[in-house]
């Protein structure tokens, strides 16, 4: 998720903002990976995901903290990922539940505390975005994924 792209929900550029735009993304590409028909290859590309993902959180914590301090580096990392595992499980039952389920589990994760920032127009950008996104994911082959052979689409317009 570029910055320009995602400018138009109003949020500010930090490590908090950043890891709920960029764990959508996650999301969508862990829930596909999860579908790949070689399960084993599928758990292995999550997993390096993951472990990717939360390198650059680690790295984020250190630059926003600017601190190398293993004890609050430990601590924040502890709290971005029980925010991340929580966040997983209820995109999961959203996205299989309707579509107020997802609205409302955008308010929460994307917004957090920028409630004030949300329109009826941009949640539903969000969740015709990842609805479109994710029949993409669900179109491209489990070698072409295994390869990171996808692009994402163009960002949803902010209105």
């Amino acid at each position: 998720a570029e910055k320009p792209a995602w400018r138009g929900l109003g949020l500010q550029e930090n490590l908090g903002n950043w890891f709920n735009v960029v764990m959508l993304h996650m999301w969508m590409v862990l829930f596909r990976l999860r579908n790949m028909e070689d399960m084993r290859t599928g758990q292995s590309i999550s997993q390096f995901l993951i472990d990717y993902y939360f390198d650059d959180v680690e790295e984020g914590i250190i630059k926003h903290a600017e601190t190398a301090n293993p004890i609050i580096i430990s601590k924040s990392k502890k709290s971005f990922v029980h925010s991340y595992m929580g966040a997983m499980t209820s995109y999961d039952h959203a996205v299989l539940t309707s579509d107020a389920a997802l609205a409302d589990m955008l308010y929460n994760n994307i917004f957090g505390l920028n409630k004030d920032l949300v329109t009826a127009s941009k949640l539903e950008s969000l969740i015709a975005y990842i609805r479109r996104e994710m029949k993409a994911l669900d179109q491209v082959s489990d070698s072409q994924l295994s390869l990171g052979k996808y692009r994402w689409g163009e960002p949803p317009t902010f209105v």
